[in-house]
């Protein structure tokens, strides 16, 4: 894809159309789905020291893809069950992986389009890791506040990816080669800065909202907050 650079300078639209690695082609979504298992497994280990789950039942984990996220986080919470929503042709594959891993009856699957669909209702936590940088600010906002609707009152949500500092977007580095990784890949995709984030979870309701860096070398920031 990067090869192709200059195509995406040219015409604004990605080079690689993402609808072949999320339901359309079943090979190449089977291995986008574990590629995103393997990769989020090194995250997911360090994501309980950003954000407490303690004393949460139920975990959305909103495009949550692989499950990943969920299993780690179902695996050392006592009483917590999630449900991973995201699009049907994805969570084919994410039936078996939770499967294989032992995980079958305690995290469920919800096939939607996040942008479109409902959330349901009655979650005290939802997870947003690694989709925000797929999605325009707008379609950010909508998410978010669909997210604060699901939520009971005193709800936790975190977002989790890679942000700009701040909303000059000039660093750090990575964050810029990974937006146009993004770009290459997705029709909205880029990254966002984390004072947007921040700003966003506030305007769609949320308080106490806190930036969280995660421990180096991870790319990753959470951004947490709680619905009021």
């Amino acid at each position: 894809a990067w090869g192709r650079l200059a195509q995406l300078v040219r015409t604004g639209a990605p080079v690689v159309p993402p609808e072949s690695f999320l339901g359309d082609d079943k090979a190449k979504t089977r291995a986008f789905v574990y590629a995103m298992h393997e990769r989020a497994r090194g995250i997911s280990a360090v994501l309980p020291h950003g954000a407490d789950f303690r004393g949460r039942t139920r975990l959305l984990d909103v495009g949550g893809g692989p499950g990943t996220y969920s299993m780690a986080l179902v695996g050392q919470t006592p009483g917590l069950r999630a449900t991973v929503l995201d699009l049907p042709g994805v969570l084919e594959v994410t039936r078996e992986i939770l499967a294989e891993n032992g995980f079958a009856d305690r995290i469920d699957v919800r096939p939607a389009n996040y942008l479109t669909d409902d959330f349901g209702a009655g979650y005290d936590a939802a997870l947003l890791s690694g989709m925000m940088h797929r999605e325009t600010p707008d379609n950010c906002r909508l998410l978010l506040r669909k997210t604060f609707a699901a939520l009971q009152p005193g709800g936790l949500v975190v977002v989790s990816d890679v942000f700009f500092d701040d909303e000059r977007k000039n660093s750090p580095a990575f964050a810029t080669s990974f937006a146009i990784n993004m770009m290459l890949m997705s029709n909205e995709g880029s990254a966002h800065a984390k004072t947007e984030m921040a700003r966003w979870l506030a305007e769609a309701g949320f308080h106490h909202v806190e930036v969280r860096p995660m421990p180096p070398p991870n790319p990753h920031t959470l951004v947490v907050a709680e619905k009021p």
